[in-house]
């Protein structure tokens, strides 16, 4: 058994499926993980001061460190929660950012010398997901015996992570031992800066999706009414990566068809702009836990990724493709990503706005139980268990080499 820290730009109870979580539940069958959140920062508690994110941290709002547990979790799993950081990306590069970086780099240090002492760790693992901007170069007394980052998405595609992020990015995939990707691209990109660079796609949770297809479960009372067959996204909705323009045309011309959104809204302007909102076949659900969506799942027809082909998304291997094949749903997605693209003995894959339309009519009218069944069983080659044993792996490898095994 080994101890991880894990230090992740994600939260346990974010909008839609996360990568480091997920992995981090699966590592934690095995082995000691310890889940530090993201921090809030205090612009977070001011201006969001009523969302559940806000509401559910109060105690570290004192300077406490939080530590949690849940029934759900495994038991060897547990989630640390820090104090608020000062807001930094708004400033420019120079002496001041560095400055009150560093001061929230120092609550990263406090809680991971909170975590040593109360669990007793002595060789530990630090895996930093996605967080280029804390945990560069550890105290003497904060030394892990292997530190990993892992890549999720191109940091450089969006203006707010970019601004920093990809210097960080830089400056931590050098300096680790190792280096995680979801992605081909990223893998290729990343292996030109640390030649320990491995391949570690995102999965799902197969047991979870797969009752979509296995169980009898009620209809969501919000779903559109079952008289219209029904296409389904799930993730976040954003103009970054979904292609609004597609969508629009896709409820328009298949007006005898019913088109679910659920997630977080976060380009709302930009799916006004095409008038998806005034479409009376397009449904925006609003964000749903985790454990409700395979419901949703069950009263659809077809699954969809519409997403744009750009930079960002071939770095993309979505989270999402391998839930809707657990469900055993048909998919309907655009060629963004070597990825995506790798499943296309499964997926119908278009590479213009006729030939998606015309692909989820086809998938909608052409399924069987025959084309669930091999979904299925290319998403049960693709579970989180799975990927946790590819990093344990990795991790026993590195330990393995080094002069004095402490594993």
């Amino acid at each position: 058994m080994q101890d991880i820290v894990i230090f992740s730009h994600s939260r346990t109870d974010g909008a839609y499926s996360s990568t480091a979580f997920s992995l981090a539940k699966a590592v934690a069958n095995k082995n000691r993980v310890f889940y530090i959140e993201q921090p809030l920062t205090w612009k977070d508690v001011i201006t969001r001061w009523n969302s559940p994110a806000v509401q559910n941290r109060r105690l570290v709002f004192t300077g406490k460190i939080g530590f949690y547990t849940h029934s759900e979790w495994p038991e060897l799993l547990t989630v640390i929660t820090l104090p608020p950081f000062l807001p930094v990306n708004f400033l420019p590069k120079g002496k001041l950012y560095r400055l009150i970086n560093s001061l929230n780099e120092q609550l990263l240090w406090k809680a991971l010398r909170a975590v040593l002492r109360r669990y007793r760790l002595q060789h530990w693992v630090f895996m930093n997901v996605y967080y280029p901007y804390a945990g560069f170069e550890f105290p003497e007394d904060l030394q892990p015996v292997l530190k990993c980052y892992y890549s999720v998405d191109d940091i450089s595609q969006e203006s707010y992570t970019a601004k920093h992020g990809v210097a960080g990015e830089k400056r931590m995939a050098t300096s680790y031992d190792f280096v995680l990707t979801t992605s081909k691209v990223l893998y290729q990109k990343m292996s030109a800066v640390n030649p320990h660079t491995y391949w570690l796609p995102n999965a799902a949770d197969v047991t979870l999706f797969s009752r979509a297809a296995v169980w009898k479960l009620p209809r969501p009372h919000d779903m559109p009414p079952s008289s219209k067959p029904c296409a389904i996204y799930i993730g976040n909705i954003d103009a970054a990566r979904n292609d609004f323009a597609l969508l629009a045309k896709l409820a328009a011309q298949c007006s005898d068809m019913n088109l679910v959104l659920i997630g977080p809204l976060t380009s709302p302007i930009e799916a006004d702009a095409v008038g998806l909102h005034r479409l009376p076949n397009v449904f925006f659900l609003g964000t749903k836990p985790m454990q409700d969506l395979p419901a949703y799942l069950q009263h659809v027809q077809c699954a969809l990724i519409p997403f744009l082909c750009n930079t960002l998304t071939k770095s993309i291997y979505p989270l999402k493709i391998n839930e809707y094949l657990a469900a055993g749903k048909p998919v309907v997605t655009t060629a963004f990503s070597e990825d995506i693209r790798s499943f296309g003995e499964v997926v119908e894959l278009a590479d213009s706005h006729e030939a998606f339309i015309a692909a989820v009519r086809r998938a909608i009218t052409t399924d069987s139980p025959e084309k669930a069944s091999q979904r299925m069983a290319i998403a049960a080659q693709n579970t989180w268990e799975a990927r946790a044993r590819q990093f344990e792996t990795i991790v026993r490898e590195f330990l393995q080499q080094q002069p004095n095994d402490v594993s």
